[in-house]
């Protein structure tokens, strides 16, 4: 081997090498180190044996600064993993709520499904923040795969706040899902009197249509 090629492939081993070692800083929140190596002119967008750059675990981990930081600095948003996830994707995952709004705005419509899993997710999980949010992006009545709603999920899970919530936003307690059921039926089958309770005044309260 020719010294020139040497020293290129020595070149780029030791590229690789700082390129994982932005990952470690990303992943430590070490956010004096990332601005050193990036200042360095390493590859920002540098991907490791997961397929996955410093972004996805700034988005994960839901440092702000650093996913703010690594974006202003040429981070590509749609970049996905090996496991197909994008940096937004790990975001709405771990309901990272401040750089799921930023990442949202930098992305575009190709990210619209993970926010409908937010939308369940953040119902099933009882997190009023993240289901406002998501309610931003999507009908409240939105049904998923198995014909359920946010409301069903609530009540099958109990999560009685979600459910005021999600009546007093306007969801459809009638809707049926794919096995014939509706809110109150789940609310039933959870056990959770305060919301069969709930759901049986909100019911009552309803003009009867002709």
């Amino acid at each position: 081997m020719s010294i020139m090629k040497s020293l290129a492939l020595l070149l780029f081993l030791s590229l690789s090498l700082l390129a994982t070692q932005l990952h470690r800083a990303v992943k430590a929140v070490d956010e004096k180190e990332v601005h050193t190596l990036v200042e360095m002119g390493l590859d920002i967008d540098a991907i490791d044996k997961d397929g996955r750059t410093p972004l996805h675990y700034a988005a994960k981990i839901g440092r702000y600064s650093l996913v703010k930081y690594l974006v202003e600095h040429g981070a590509s948003v749609y970049t996905k993993d090996h496991a197909h996830k994008t940096p937004l994707v790990y975001a709405i995952e771990k309901n990272r709520i401040k750089v799921i709004v930023y990442l949202s705005k930098k992305a575009n419509k190709e990210e619209a499904p993970y926010k409908v899993n937010g939308l369940f997710d953040s119902a099933k999980r009882g997190d009023m923040n993240a289901m406002a949010y998501f309610l931003e992006y999507h009908d409240i009545n939105t049904l998923n795969e198995d014909g359920k709603t946010a409301l069903h999920m609530a009540c099958e899970v109990g999560q009685y706040e979600i459910v005021s919530f999600l009546l007093d936003s306007g969801a459809d307690t009638t809707i049926l899902d794919d096995d014939g059921r509706d809110a109150l039926n789940y609310a039933k089958l959870s056990g959770n009197k305060k919301i069969i309770l709930l759901l049986s005044d909100y019911n009552d309260s309803k003009p009867v249509q002709h």
